[in-house]
């Protein structure tokens, strides 16, 4: 069986679970637009990526919460509201994915295919959910950033330039760390 159709079934179910146990909690607290944060999607996109086998999809989703968890600590750091939920899709997400990699491989170009897929998901947020949620910054820059971003425009811009090199970087660091290429 090729890397790419190797199911990973218990490591989707723990991802796909993650996902259920923050969705429960986001639409008890009456929140279901935060179900859309690239954290919250990328652990979804990975437990189903692992229960078909399904490596580029389940490299997208690891590359996205690679710098999910900092942003979320950042986020926390600077009083953002702590669900415990959260720890299962930042934490507990980020380490499936990686081990998913591990057993899947490595894309080639994952970097820009996870990249490009951001794209379609701000897309959505900025149309789908409210200006005062600004899920995944889709309406305007994190507080604090306005005045050093002359437009949202070149805000966006900015961190698609900026997760691009933090995906880059991951590319290159994760066969260096053991992790196989898949051809």
């Amino acid at each position: 069986m090729s890397a790419e159709r190797r199911t990973q079934p218990a490591l989707g179910l723990a991802a796909v679970t993650f996902y259920l146990a923050h969705a429960i909690e986001s639409v008890l607290r009456r929140q279901p637009d935060n179900l859309l944060w690239v954290c919250n999607v990328g652990v979804l996109l990975a437990g189903i990526a692992l229960l078909f086998g399904w490596s580029t999809l389940n490299g997208v989703a690891t590359f996205w919460l690679v710098p999910g968890l900092p942003l979320w600590i950042y986020d926390l750091s600077k009083g953002g509201e702590f669900l415990w939920t959260s720890t299962l899709t930042h934490g507990g997400g980020l380490v499936v994915g990686l081990i998913g990699i591990r057993r899947l491989g490595l894309p080639r170009g994952n970097w820009w295919k996870a990249t490009a897929a951001l794209v379609p998901l701000i897309v959505l947020c900025r149309v789908a959910t409210p200006a005062k949620q600004n899920i995944n910054l889709s309406h305007a820059p994190y507080p604090g950033w306005e005045t050093t971003f002359p437009s949202h425009l070149v805000y966006i811009a900015s961190l698609f330039a900026t997760f691009a090199a933090i995906a880059a970087g991951l590319q290159v660091v994760l066969p260096w760390l053991g992790f196989k290429v898949r051809p």
